[in-house]
């Protein structure tokens, strides 16, 4: 337990760690209360952190690829998401442009099965082959 009056305004408790070797750290058992009263820690492991996170956040990287595209031709990527999202994502979709090869980056066809089942597709520009790699990221942030 800390008791730290405010200075001025400042309504906050800074902690300052340094350490010349090995600066990476795992900080575990931490809980930062207001008021007089602390409530008991609770410690979840890993896991259980992990997939409340991923709740709120996923980013998914992924490959299309077809050897015979017909010019206009949608070409879908289905897949599950870890678990499923508290509530409808906002959905970002970037390509590298690099390696994608006769696809209209400006078109993604998007069809969500539900909060943890999506499928997207990409347009072909030309006819043979294609590909496309994408990273899709799913955001339901409050």
């Amino acid at each position: 337990t800390l008791a730290v009056e405010p200075q001025n305004t400042n309504k906050c408790v800074t902690v300052a760690i340094y350490r010349n070797e090995n600066p990476q750290w795992n900080v575990m058992g931490v809980q930062l209360e207001q008021g007089p009263v602390a409530t008991p820690l609770e410690v979840l492991p890993p896991q259980v952190e992990l997939t409340e996170c991923q709740r709120y956040y996923n980013s998914i990287e992924y490959n299309i690829a077809v050897d015979n595209a017909a010019v206009d031709g949608i070409y879908y990527n289905s897949f599950i998401l870890p678990v499923q999202m508290r509530s409808n994502p906002a959905l970002t979709t970037s390509y590298n442009s690099d390696n994608s090869v006769g696809i209209a980056t400006d078109q993604t066809f998007t069809q969500a099965y539900n909060g943890q089942s999506w499928r997207q597709g990409v347009r072909s520009t030309n006819n043979g082959p294609i590909q496309a790699f994408i990273t899709s990221t799913f955001n339901a942030e409050l």
